[in-house]
């Protein structure tokens, strides 16, 4: 599982003195002699031993705090993703829609390469993850005021930092000496129909004791409006590209578009207005073979699969119906030009449908977000060559954003009298022909519809009647709120130790980090049985349920006053002891219509889970620094060594937890049991001047780095980097560098448990349709005989063999997910 990646290049940098030029260029060394002799020696990123920024190793990008406070940017990760090597970035606008538990999250990806593969620090040091069992920086809980500058280096740098710096390193600098107070404060219109993000920082920094204690606190306070899909003008144009002509095989280019683009495209897959749309069974006629723009699709008389519902072919006009307010049904009028490819063509320009880009996928573009940022810290010199260093932070973040809503398939058939539709997924089911709330024509239509029969060359063979539909619907919201709260503390020493021995101007740093990141995610959806139940409404002639005669009530509180068994369709069975709030509370919903949502019905189908989840690291860092020899006049050797102790701990509750064994139109999973790994890491570093000021150039240099990592959960492993580069003048230098880079799994990819999205299709593997269709006969026997057992412990007489007997075992999934066998009426 561990990746490793080689890494071999060359740069060629060449300064130009451009006015108003970009303050983004790599700092390279293009300034005069002069100027270059002034820049004191520091450490910078891509290095552990002091030199100038000049003179760095690797191509540096370095960004000042005056570029990224003067950009007017939201966030720091706009700034920064405006860097080309840095625009795969994650934003918070990549966050929203189908995504799950990353509310809000800003994390750097380096050459595209993702954020798994770009290591992030803060003054050199790790940084705990913010993804669920990751190690991803989500880099907005770092507060802009404190960063003096940010360091961007590309390239394999796993010798220096160790693993995930495959595709380079994002250094934060922050500013170490502070005095006095700053306050910077923005609002920004984020769209143009005036929704806003508000941000105000406060630093606040002291020096004491003649300068030798330096402290400051800082905190930041940022809220961002939600930006929805419909408030984004080019949006709501809603343009889309719609097939127009499919190519046979033999002629993939006959002089027509495959595709043309068109304006205002709408769609009728759900109807419009969240009123759903019901489809007639129907047969559709396939395009000849030199002009295949319709496939052949066969259709049966029980399936429910979508091209035998499909919208409106050309042989039939009048097979759709949609509602208004007060469920009264009308035809469809498409718009003038409509998709040309397909069994189901949905989409038009223009007419009745949902606008494809804000009504039918209405979803954030941006996330709401609310965010407190709280950050302390001191610099104290306890003598004038040691110095304490400490930071705390807190950072609390809310983010909250919607996604597509619920959406089903409604299949609409005759049931038998006394029981109940099959639940056959988790976005479709079946309801009642007699619907309490499906208009009378509409019920005369499917009663006497007859679906068109076609062979695959388009010749029409028959008609059969087919007294079945199928009605599509989106229904309520799905939405998520996210909070995430992060602490990080850093102690420390360093220092400077003068000579000793033959190493000169030695410096140190020895330092422990600790971080933990909790999230918790709130995720809101619907109980499938309890929607079911509330769609699949009659009425109730007799006045059994609540004594009303010619109420609109559940067909599962009809039937339970009628003293019929109700199945249980989760677990099976028809005992009432887990059904009682299921059936008595259940409140009929109207789905021919926008509007047939009374706050009763949602309150009663409305379900939500929650998962959680908890990051810890522990990093114990020291290292130490000098310099050499000077053999030959170039400069002296310059080395370093050091040694990395890295724990990371992960754990988490799972949705199962809230699922409470219910069968929701939500994603489940177990729990994330804690895990942890931990290395120990070696590293070593070395730079050799080769020469300076010479008739081969001003500089030369050859530098390496190795370093050795023991890593509990992927064992050992070594990486090194090499590089060469030479100035032959001032606004030239050469690089050429060589390195090994490794990625080793985080913890949620070597632990994270399973989980499931949504359920569909069941299939009874014990079912004896499903055992004489078998094509190995062995398989069959076998499986006869395992669910025979199964069946004679349960005390059922079952014949799992032959589809035709009295006995067969024949579910039709009204009891979806039962544990045991039991017998069911064919459906």
């Amino acid at each position: 599982m561990l990746s490793k990646t080689k890494l071999l290049g060359s740069t060629l940098i060449a300064g130009m003195a451009i006015a108003g030029g970009m303050a983004l260029a790599p700092n390279a060394a293009y300034a005069q002699e002069e100027q270059v002799s002034q820049v004191d020696e520091i450490v910078v990123t891509g290095s552990r031993i002091r030199r100038s920024p000049t003179n760095s190793p690797t191509p540096l990008i370095q960004i000042g705090q005056e570029e990224l406070m003067q950009s007017g940017q939201v966030n720091v990760i706009d700034f920064l993703a405006d860097i080309p090597a840095l625009s795969t970035s994650i934003v918070p606008e990549d966050t929203t829609g189908s995504n799950l538990n990353d509310g809000g999250l800003s994390l750097l990806s380096l050459r595209g390469l993702g954020s798994v593969r770009t290591l992030t620090l803060v003054d050199g040091r790790r940084h705990v993850g913010s993804t669920p069992g990751g190690l991803s920086v989500d880099v907005d809980t770092i507060p802009r005021l404190l960063v003096a500058n940010t360091e961007v280096i590309t390239g394999g740098a796993a010798a220096v930092y160790g693993a995930d710096a495959v595709s380079g390193v994002v250094n934060f600098v922050l500013r170490k000496d502070f005095d006095g107070l700053e306050i910077d404060g923005s609002i920004a219109e984020v769209n143009q129909d005036h929704q806003l993000s508000q941000r105000l920082s406060v630093l606040w920094g002291q020096n004491l004791l003649n300068d030798r204690l330096n402290y400051y606190v800082s905190g930041e306070y940022q809220r961002s409006d939600e930006v929805l899909d419909s408030d984004v003008d080019w949006r709501r144009e809603s343009w889309a590209l719609i097939g127009n002509d499919s190519d046979p095989a033999s002629a993939p280019s006959d002089g027509v578009p495959d595709q043309i683009l068109i304006r205002n495209a709408r769609t009728y897959i759900r109807g419009t207005n969240f009123g759903g749309m019901t489809i007639l069974a129907t047969g559709v006629k396939p395009s000849p073979a030199s002009d295949p723009d319709v496939p052949f699709g066969s259709c049966s008389a029980t399936s429910f699969a979508a091209n035998c519902f499909a919208l409106a072919p050309a042989n039939r006009l009048d097979n759709a119906y949609l509602y208004d307010e007060n469920g009264v049904s009308r035809g469809v009028t498409f718009g003038s030009i409509r998709q040309g490819t397909g069994i189901n063509r949905v989409v038009s320009n223009g007419g009745e449908g949902q606008l494809l880009n804000t009504e039918q996928g209405q979803a954030s573009r941006l996330p709401e977000s609310t965010n407190y940022r709280f950050q302390t810290g001191l610099n104290f010199d306890i003598t004038n060559n040691i110095q304490l260093f400490a930071e705390a932070k807190y950072i609390e973040e809310e983010t909250y954003d919607a996604g597509q809503r619920v959406f089903h398939d409604f299949n609409i058939r005759q049931l038998s009298p006394n029981t109940m539709g099959a639940i056959t997924g988790t976005s479709a089911f079946e309801i009642g022909l007699d619907n309490a709330y499906l208009p009378e024509n509409v019920r005369q239509a499917i009663m006497n519809n007859r679906r068109e029969v076609y062979n695959s060359a388009g010749v029409l063979t028959s008609t059969v009647a087919d007294r079945r539909a199928q009605h599509k619907l989106y229904g309520p919201a799905r939405n998520q709120l996210n909070n995430r709260d992060l602490q990080r503390y850093v102690v420390g020493l360093r220092g400077d130790l003068g000579d000793f021995g033959f190493v000169k101007d030695i410096n140190w740093e020895a330092g422990y980090t600790y971080g933990e990141m909790n999230n918790k995610n709130r995720e809101l959806g619907v109980d499938v049985v309890r929607y079911q139940a509330a769609v699949d409404a009659v009425v109730d002639t007799g006045g059994l349920v609540n004594g009303r005669a010619g109420e609109v009530v559940c067909r599962v509180q009809l039937l339970k006053a009628q003293g019929v068994a109700v199945p249980d369709a989760v677990v099976g069975g028809n005992t009432y002891s887990r059904q009682g709030a299921v059936i008595d509370d259940c409140a009929p919903i109207r789905v021919f219509g926008p509007g047939g949502f009374s706050q009763e019905a949602l309150d009663y189908i409305q379900a939500s889970v929650t998962v959680t989840d908890q990051n810890k690291q522990h990093d114990f860092l020291t290292y130490a620094s000098g310099k050499l020899w000077d053999f030959w006049g170039a400069g002296p050797i310059g080395a370093s060594i050091g040694y990395e102790y890295r724990k990371e701990i992960t754990s988490g509750t799972g949705r199962d937890r809230d699922r409470a064994g219910r069968f929701l139109f939500l994603n489940s999973g177990p729990d994330f049991p804690e895990v942890s790994y931990d290395t120990n890491d070696i590293f070593a570093e070395i730079s050799i001047p080769l020469l300076r000021d010479s008739v081969l150039g001003r500089s030369a240099e050859i530098s390496g780095a190795y370093r050795f990592s023991d890593y509990s959960h992927v064992g050992k492993q070594d990486t090194y980097s090499a590089q060469f580069q030479w100035r032959p003048v001032d606004q030239f230098m050469f690089r050429a560098t060589t390195a090994t880079a490794i990625r080793v799994p985080n913890l949620a990819e070597t632990h994270d448990p399973y989980s499931q999205t949504f359920a569909n299709g069941f299939v009874d593997p014990c079912s004896a349709t499903v055992i004489n269709n078998l094509a190995d006969r062995s398989i069959a026997t076998n499986r006869i005989a395992n669910c025979g057992a199964l069946a004679k412990a349960a005390g059922l007489d079952l014949s799992f063999s032959d589809p035709s007997a009295s006995n067969a075992y024949l579910p039709n999934y009204g009891s979806a997910r039962f544990p045991v066998c039991r017998a069911a009426t064919p459906s």
